[in-house]
């Protein structure tokens, strides 16, 4: 498995395809309306209303914790525990398109987050 990185440009855009490796390894989108709260009773996901978008901006991203694909023995790592507060998922560094890492599409997907790309301009 080839290890995660931002497309640069849109002619990286254009030619990037799809590691099989990778796409294998996908954990699949779990699909729930409830998320365990702190206490540990169930809180219902409202599609409505207010929504809190958490955007994971860390030092750049893609640091050597998260862009393989195996468990890290890197500390400090990036840990994020709350997703039962959020209704959006953001993986964001500060190039022109941010492919989430497996590790991070894999949690997200856990807590029944799709993994979104994000994508910036100059």
């Amino acid at each position: 498995m080839r290890p995660t990185a931002p497309i640069r440009c849109l002619e990286e855009l254009l030619e990037w395809k799809p590691d099989p490796e990778t796409q294998s390894a996908v954990v699949p989108l779990h699909t729930c309306c409830y998320l365990l709260s702190d206490d540990g009773r169930f809180c219902k996901r409202s599609p409505h209303g207010s929504q809190v978008l958490y955007c994971h901006d860390m030092a750049g991203n893609y640091l050597e914790s998260d862009r393989f694909h195996a468990h890290t023995s890197i500390f400090p790592a990036f840990r994020f525990t709350r997703w039962h507060l959020i209704d959006i998922f953001v993986y964001f560094s500060h190039h022109t398109i941010t492919l989430p890492p497996i590790s991070w599409i894999n949690l997200a997907h856990r807590y029944a987050f799709p993994g979104l790309f994000c994508g910036t301009s100059d």
